[in-house]
C-alpha cells in the first residue's frame, strides 16, 4: 500500500510541532524531516512526535546547537576540504543516529550543485572537466563511507539524481554509483521537479510484488528501488498538470508516485494547514488517475 507522507522543516520550536501536527491531521500517514530543522526545534518535535511517524530524514538535519537559528548549514558533500569533508560526515552520522532513535529507515541525500566556474578551464565542458570529475569523486567517497555506517544500522541512504547541468549526481554519475554499489542499502528519491528517472536505473515494483524483500535493497544489476519521491507545490511546475492528462510530463509524474513507496507532498516552510489539505489532494488526484504504461514513456 503506498504510502502518504508530507515534509515538515522549520525555524522554531512552536512552528515546528504546528506543521507536523497540521501535515497528521490532514491525513498523511508519514513525516519526511527537511532542512532547515535547528537544535533547539528539533528537541521540541522529538518530544512530541507520536512513535514511528517519521519515513525519513534529510542528511544533516537535525542541525547541531552551534548552528544558529537563520544560519545556513554549513556542510557540503563536495567540498574539496577535508576537514569540511569530515565534518560533513560527522554530521551525516548525526542523522542516521536521529533516524535509529525515530525508528525512520531512510536517509536522504540531496543533489549537490557545483561551482562549474570552478570545475575547470574556461572553455572546458562542465561535466567533463577535472574540477566536476573530482567533485564527483569526492561525492562518491561521501556516499561510499556514509553506507558503511548506515548498514550497520539498517538504514538505507537514498540518493536523489539531478537533471541539471551543475548538479551531482546526474543520470552517468548515478549509474556508475549503483552498479558500485550492488548489494548495499542504497535506493532513489526522486524530485519531481528534478528528474524522472531512466528506465535501466529503476526497479518499479510495489512492496507487495516483492515479498520478504528490504526495502531499498538493489539488486546485482545496479538498480534501485524508487523509495519515494517529494513533490512540491510549485505554481506552473509538476503539480499544474491535471491528472491524466495528455501532457507527458504529468504522465510520468503519475507513474512515478505509483512506482514509489513513499509519495511525500512538500508544501515549503510556510505552508498552512490549507496548503497541506491541498497536498493531499493534488497526491489524490494524480494516484487515481489512469495509470500510465510506463514512468519512462
Amino acid at each position: 500500500m503506498k504510502t502518504l507522507a508530507a515534509s515538515v522543516r522549520a525555524c522554531e520550536p512552536p512552528s515546528v510541532i504546528r506543521r507536523a501536527a497540521r501535515a497528521l491531521d490532514c491525513g498523511f500517514e508519514k513525516l519526511v524531516l527537511e532542512e532547515p530543522l535547528y537544535a533547539d526545534a528539533w528537541e521540541e518535535l522529538r518530544a512530541w512526535l507520536p512513535p514511528e511517524t517519521v519515513a525519513a530524514l534529510r542528511v544533516f538535519v537535525p542541525y547541531p546547537s552551534d548552528v544558529r537559528r537563520g544560519e545556513e548549514r554549513p556542510f557540503s558533500l563536495v567540498s574539496l576540504r577535508w576537514e569540511d569533508r569530515r565534518d560533513a560526515l560527522r554530521q551525516a552520522e548525526a542523522t542516521l543516529q536521529a533516524a535509529d532513535d525515530l525508528l525512520a529507515r531512510r536517509i536522504l541525500l540531496p543533489a549537490v550543485r557545483v561551482d562549474l566556474e570552478l570545475a575547470g578551464p574556461a572553455g572546458s565542458p562542465g561535466r567533463e572537466s577535472p574540477g566536476f570529475r573530482r567533485a564527483f569523486d569526492v561525492y562518491r567517497s561521501f556516499v561510499y563511507s556514509l553506507l558503511e555506517r548506515a548498514e550497520r544500522r539498517a538504514v538505507t541512504v537514498c540518493i536523489t539524481p539531478s537533471c541539471r547541468a551543475d548538479e551531482l549526481p546526474g543520470r552517468d554519475e548515478l549509474a556508475v554509483c549503483l552498479r558500485e554499489l550492488a548489494g548495499a542499502p542504497v535506493g532513489i528519491w526522486l524530485d519531481a521537479g528534478r528528474l524522472l528517472l531512466p528506465e535501466e536505473e529503476t526497479e518499479q515494483r510495489e512492496p507487495a510484488a516483492a515479498p520478504g524483500a528490504a526495502a531499498g535493497s538493489p539488486g546485482s544489476s545496479g538498480r534501485a528501488l524508487l523509495e519515494g519521491i517529494s513533490v512540491r507545490d510549485l505554481p506552473g511546475a509538476e503539480a499544474s498538470p491535471p491528472a491524466g492528462g495528455e501532457d507527458s510530463d504529468a504522465r510520468r509524474l503519475e507513474a512515478a508516485l505509483r512506482a514509489a513507496l513513499i509519495a511525500c507532498f512538500d508544501a515549503g516552510i510556510g505552508a498552512s494547514g490549507e496548503d497541506l489539505r491541498q497536498g493531499r489532494e493534488l497526491l489524490d488526484a494524480l494516484l487515481a488517475g489512469p495509470a500510465p504504461e510506463s514512468l519512462f514513456g
